[in-house]
């Protein structure tokens, strides 16, 4: 039995039965975390390579698996990787079960990490560009409600996506059989040109961020939430993988300009785009694309020192991101929108709810104490003293998601109709939630015990480990 097999293949074919079952949300959503929670477990105990043993039954779980010529390898360096990715989405499931969401979220998101993984692990690394794409395509169902059309948001995110896949195919044919030096100084150009763009409109950078905020804005927000973690993670694991690859192109400082020019640019506009937003979901939209521009200025300063940080950005992320999701969904119980109109004193009637959406907030604003302080110090300690204008562009960024995290509070508790507090949550969302709280408080307070599990994934790119 090969390792691709298990961790691609079954989640895929689970999802696809799933699809034709079409069971209530809530058994689709505890099915498919079932199997992410075993898959999990797997990578723990029997990584890729491993010896799988049953009684009297025995196999090895080989690292390559062929298909139409076409090789996907998942080896032990991945363990950690598909730890992390199976881990997060064990999270995002059973968080499914207990806040409304759709019988599409348990089989489409099985597909999404499918097609996610086999990217990651696919041989001629180009074809990773294709299966990205169909992850695309096959989240449009589950952000568009079923007999309903699709917004503006959806139709910009799709048609960005699809002009960079054939940019990223031809970057991949140009530097087809070159791994440790360019051919020459034209075709090196053409290539970073087209990767450049390419990457731009998969990762939502400057000016292909528009669609953020649109679609977390006309999507439910759990399912909103859950792509808006997927993608950009693929996608920049997808361009980590380049950098693993290529040593001309790790060693070109003209690359690492570009990235802290942009990054800048994202955490500037998504920071105080943030601090005048009145709508929940439009403003998640634009801490996404600070969280974005955040990643891309953690390797500025090389891939080689920057990937370790980049990794310690992931778990505090995964945690706010998540939490706003869910905690916003709780608010959809009794509202159809997310707008201050329509939330103002809802606290008051979600307590839980309401908290856990703040701190959250915090969290992606880097608050002391919170674990998004941790890694926002160590960044900012590290521009600082190479560019002070990125150390910059940080603080400020940090300013109007403050702005941001004053005014929904400010929503929340103030104004709507009178009376006492009251706690509306059911009783499986309160106790999600709190959990939520106990780890965002240890993330904080013990930084060094949870933020190594995240730096573990570094394994999959041995070319550039510290």
């Amino acid at each position: 039995m090969s390792a691709p097999l298990v961790w691609i293949g079954l989640p895929a074919l689970v999802g696809v039965i799933l699809l034709f079952l079409r069971l209530r949300d809530r058994v689709a959503a505890g099915i498919a975390a079932s199997v992410t929670c075993g898959l999990t477990l797997l990578a723990i105990g029997k990584p890729p390579g491993g010896v799988i043993s049953l009684f009297f039954w025995s196999t090895k779980l080989e690292p390559v698996f062929t298909v139409l010529g076409r090789e996907f390898i998942l080896t032990a360096n991945d363990r950690w990787l598909l730890v992390m990715l199976y881990a997060t989405m064990t999270l995002w499931f059973l968080g499914g079960m207990v806040t409304p969401s759709t019988h599409l979220l348990g089989p489409i998101g099985l597909g999404l990490i499918a097609f996610m993984i086999a990217a990651l692990a696919v041989e001629p690394f180009l074809y990773a560009a294709l299966l990205l794409q169909m992850a695309v395509f096959l989240s449009v169902p589950l952000l568009v409600p079923p007999h309903h059309r699709p917004g503006r948001g959806i139709l910009r995110y799709v048609s960005v996506q699809t002009l960079g896949m054939p940019l990223l195919l031809l970057t991949g044919w140009l530097l087809g059989g070159i791994e440790t030096a360019p051919v020459g100084i034209p075709q090196t150009t053409q290539a970073l040109v087209l990767m450049g763009i390419g990457f731009g409109a998969l990762l939502a950078v400057f000016p292909f961020h528009t669609w953020v905020p649109m679609v977390l804005t006309e999507v439910p927000p759990y399912v909103g939430g859950f792509v808006a973690w997927l993608l950009p993670l693929a996608v920049s694991l997808f361009g980590l993988g380049f950098f693993d690859r290529y040593i001309w192109l790790r060693e070109t400082t003209g690359v690492y300009s570009i990235l802290q020019t942009v990054g800048i640019l994202m955490v500037i506009s998504g920071g105080l785009w943030a601090a005048v937003q009145r709508q929940m979901g439009r403003m998640l939209g634009f801490f996404v694309i600070v969280e974005i521009g955040l990643s891309l200025l953690t390797i500025s300063s090389g891939v080689v020192s920057g990937g370790p940080l980049f990794f310690a950005l992931l778990l505090p992320r995964f945690l706010a991101l998540f939490l706003w999701s869910l905690s916003l969904s709780g608010f959809r119980l009794l509202a159809d929108d997310d707008h201050s109109l329509v939330l103002r004193g809802m606290m008051r009637r979600f307590p839980f709810a309401g908290g856990v959406l703040v701190l959250s907030q915090l969290t992606l604003a880097g608050f002391p104490l919170l674990p998004g302080f941790p890694t926002r110090l160590a960044l900012y300690s590290r521009l600082v003293s190479e560019f002070p204008l990125a150390a910059a562009s940080v603080l400020l960024a940090s300013g109007g998601m403050m702005i941001a995290v004053v005014r929904t509070l400010t929503i929340l508790v103030g104004g709507g109709e009178s009376g006492g507090w009251q706690v509306s949550e059911g009783l499986g969302l309160r106790i999600f939630l709190s959990i939520g709280v106990i780890l965002l408080l240890l993330g904080g307070l013990l930084p060094q015990t949870f933020l190594p599990f995240g730096i573990q994934a570094l394994q999959s790119f041995p070319h550039i480990l510290p």
